[in-house]
């Protein structure tokens, strides 16, 4: 199934945001087929343009980017387009994006911006996230409800293109179709959080990929954070000063060999424990 997935993704290379044709959107536009990863399989390729560009895809839970999501919970997805290479100042951007699990749809999209540029397409059973005039900045961000539990890994699919402006599609620059992968987590019951917390998850860095416990406090104080092997055995302990809001904790794997290991905080008013796989 991975084969296909990746087969069509670079098939629809050829007619990527193609602009779909049309400078309303290709799925509002209905030039051609929209497929699962969000690509057409019909109309007329934008090309022929002096810029290069990449797109790039977050998926942002409390201004921190996820790799798993929690079902039923409300993210901000996050669809970057930018300028990478070639000569020449692109005026602006088209795209598409949706988001599936097989040939479905995989969560549902609200509050796409920036408004007025952009929209939420229903097309063959699907959804998709596209443009509805040129976008100046290159920056998309719409709201994504996670699908139900046991829906398990889903794909977001998205593609671009660097346009001159013409309201054609010659002079234009398509990206590379890109794809972000996210896996289903565990939802955190109110039960397992200390008084005083109201979440706290394994996060890490998109970019370096430092893991962090992050946890949302409603005040300040101080706390421990502990780190044990599987079984039992404390490796590190550090404290640190957590202040209301979103706190990020740093957890220092270097030491670490591979293997499942629990992170423990000690807060004044109880202990929260959370797995950590050190890869």
């Amino acid at each position: 199934m991975k084969t296909n997935y990746i087969s069509g993704i670079f098939l629809c290379t050829l007619a990527a945001v193609l602009w779909m044709g049309n400078s309303l959107g290709r799925a509002a536009g209905g030039n051609g087929n929209s497929t699962v990863n969000g690509c057409g399989n019909n109309g007329s390729c934008h090309a022929g343009g002096t810029f290069q560009g990449a797109a790039s895809i977050i998926v942002k839970k409390n201004g921190n980017a996820v790799t798993k999501y929690i079902p039923g919970t409300i993210y901000e997805v996050e669809l970057n387009v930018e300028k990478t290479g070639g000569t020449g100042t692109p005026a602006g951007y088209g795209f598409q994006l949706t988001a599936s699990k097989g040939n479905k749809d995989a969560g549902v999209f609200s509050n796409v911006s920036p408004k007025g540029n952009t929209q939420i397409t229903p097309l063959n059973s699907r959804t998709f996230v596209e443009h509805n005039l040129l976008i100046p900045s290159g920056k998309v961000t719409v709201n994504w409800t996670a699908p139900p539990a046991g829906t398990g890994n889903l794909t977001f699919f998205a593609s671009a293109v660097l346009v001159n402006g013409s309201n054609g599609n010659k002079g234009d620059s398509p990206t590379l179709p890109v794809t972000l992968v996210l896996g289903e987590g565990t939802g955190v019951s109110s039960e397992d959080l200390p008084e005083g917390l109201s979440d706290a998850k394994i996060t890490h860095n998109s970019r370096t990929g430092q893991p962090f416990l992050t946890i949302v406090s409603q005040k300040n104080e101080n706390a421990e954070v502990i780190i044990y092997k599987s079984d039992g055995q404390p490796v590190s302990g550090t404290t640190f000063y957590i202040s209301e809001g979103v706190n990020m904790i740093p957890l220092d794997e270097s030491g670490l060999f591979t293997g499942v290991y629990i992170v423990q905080l000690k807060c004044e008013n109880g202990v929260l424990n959370r797995k950590f796989l050190k890869l």
